[in-house]
């Protein structure tokens, strides 16, 4: 019987891996919320489906074992990450269970199991009001992070160098989600950390450094591989004994890691490689592709095998200056002339985009390869330099 693969999520960004599972002969079932998503066409199968509709995945699992056994399925959002573990549960999938994902996507549990098991993670504390508030900060002392415990892509994350940015802070992460984390925010090299648990083992899927957005926002802008930092054993192995702590023995898992002059600490994982931005554009154009090594593992691949990478790539995100209806989008065959660039616009003119506060507000992506690090960042900087986005003011 032929073997199948659920893919959640068919948007632009998705369709290199939904090319991958085909190239490997597996039945790709692509699911998205949007009856137009570009994954559509891809597919072997669509299926109009949200990716937080859990019992929906065990339906549509469900039929499709009929005619194919399903090897396995594939997020690459927290969102779909329940979904995914029902699946894994349900029909007995490599990955992740339903309670490890609980535990990975609210970052205060994962804190606390960390914290008992001794692995390096800022201080932190659950905030409830402006008391808590308060008694925080006595403890962490200024500056200080503020996050939704179960939000991603960086929405209501806000810093507070003093206590008149902290009303502020706060509300934004209370916005987001009703249950607030307050952590110490540390100064270092931010680190994007990506492995694979199969069969038993841990494998090392690649490092970026990831760049982010001045204070008080903290939403990343730019990515880049190799990272400047040398001791990447260390970093696979925090990620390995984080993931650990958190019941996490199979399926992909990355991390996100910052290194400080007091050494390495993890600030958040999940059960999922990094973004489709880093894993399937940047890894390989520098040689690594962690999906396509998954998903070989998948259809029956005795062994995970992934090959290093050689070369150097990276990523930048495209923001307006202002939120708005955008007019008009300049500077791109400029930038796509560029040797090594290539560039991705997800907002287009007649759209309404929002002001930079996190990753909401993207309107493209620009990768670049390069034979170093340097070389990669540079030609990034060059083709953003490029790329305007004039926005208009909608009438009130």
């Amino acid at each position: 019987m032929k073997k199948a693969l659920i893919i959640i999520g068919g948007s632009t960004l998705q369709l290199p891996a939904i090319r991958r599972a085909k190239e490997l002969g597996l039945y790709t079932v692509v699911t998205d919320r949007n009856a137009d998503a570009p994954g559509r066409a891809a597919a072997d199968r669509f299926v109009l489906l949200d990716g937080t509709d859990v019992e929906g995945f065990i339906r549509v699992g469900e039929d499709v074992s009929r005619s194919y056994r399903i090897c396995g399925a594939f997020a690459g959002s927290d969102f779909g990450l329940p979904a995914v573990a029902a699946l894994n549960g349900h029909f007995r999938l490599p990955g992740a269970s339903a309670l490890s994902v609980r535990l990975a996507l609210d970052k205060s549990l994962s804190k606390d199991i960390w914290i008992r098991k001794g692995i390096c993670t800022p201080a932190g504390a659950i905030i409830s009001g402006k008391d808590d508030l308060r008694a925080a900060v006595e403890r962490f002392g200024f500056p200080v992070i503020l996050k939704p415990v179960n939000a991603s892509g960086s929405r209501g994350i806000r810093s507070a160098a003093d206590y008149d940015e902290l009303d502020s802070a706060y509300e934004s992460a209370r916005g987001i989600s009703g249950k607030v984390l307050a952590e110490k925010l540390l100064h270092g090299t931010h680190l994007d950390v990506n492995g694979v648990f199969h069969d038993g083992g841990f494998h090392e899927c690649g490092i970026l450094e990831r760049m982010f957005s001045p204070p008080p926002f903290h939403y990343p802008v730019k990515g880049v591989t190799p990272p400047d930092y040398k001791d990447c054993a260390l970093l696979y192995s925090l990620l390995e004994r984080s993931a650990r702590a958190l019941g996490i023995t199979g399926g992909p898992v990355k991390g996100d890691v910052i290194v400080t002059k007091d050494g390495p600490f993890i600030i958040e994982l999940a059960p999922r490689f990094h973004g489709e931005v880093s894993t399937s554009f940047v890894l390989p154009l520098a040689g690594m592709d962690p999906v396509r090594a998954w998903f070989e593992s998948l259809n029956g691949g005795k062994e995970f095998k992934m090959q290093k990478g050689d070369r150097a790539a990276g990523w930048a995100g495209l923001f307006p200056n202002e939120g708005g209806r955008v007019a008009s989008v300049s500077g791109l065959d400029e930038a796509a002339a560029l040797e090594g660039v290539s560039v991705m616009i997800t907002r287009k003119p007649g759209e309404v985009v929002k002001k930079p506060a996190d990753n909401t507000a993207l309107c493209g992506f620009v990768w670049a390869a390069g034979q170093s690090r340097e070389q990669a960042l540079a030609s990034l900087d060059k083709a953003c330099s490029f790329i305007r986005f004039e926005t208009e003011t909608e009438a009130a």
